[in-house]
């Protein structure tokens, strides 16, 4: 029980430095830093697959609470580009996924929830469920992330101008 609570304790504040320093997806990249640095020094985090659990249910109900009416009466004028959209996306994430497998030596199924175009919390949560490789899946999305977050602002400097 004491190593769930240093465990726990250690992720609270990696997650709360995250915050404060206003990384990207900080609480989430804070409290997955500490602990990994905590396992790494000590050999001793502990997360019982019973919070594991609770986790999911509740960003399950977080992203639940992001869909209303007015978001589902939108979507009908958006249906098509979102159609398409959504099958680009995939068939862009899927092929990609493939040439990952091929090239290096990560299995389908890491390599497809590394490749999806999902958050990464909420890629790692459902990727620990079909039991990926959860380090590399998030990594592979913190890479995406920062990138967005330092090129595109440059990217729409330029269209701006």
């Amino acid at each position: 029980m004491e190593k769930i609570i240093i465990t726990c304790f250690v992720a609270a504040a990696g997650g709360l430095a995250g915050y404060k320093l206003g990384l990207p997806a900080g609480t989430f990249m804070g409290a997955m830093t500490a602990v990994a640095a905590y396992n790494i020094i000590t050999g001793n985090a502990v997360i019982p697959s019973q919070l594991k659990i609770l986790a999911q249910i509740i960003l399950g109900g977080i992203i639940g609470t992001g869909l209303s009416m007015t978001v589902l009466r939108g979507f009908r004028e958006l249906i098509i580009p979102v159609a398409i959209f959504v099958s680009l996306l995939f068939v862009f994430s899927l092929f990609s996924a493939l040439v990952l497998t091929k090239f290096t030596d990560l299995d389908l199924v890491t390599a497809l929830f590394s490749c999806s175009p999902g958050g990464l919390t909420e890629m790692t949560i459902i990727a620990d469920s079909y039991k990926a490789h959860v380090p590399t899946v998030a990594i592979i999305h913190l890479s995406r992330i920062l990138s967005v977050v330092i090129f595109y602002p440059v990217i729409a400097r330029f269209f701006i101008k």
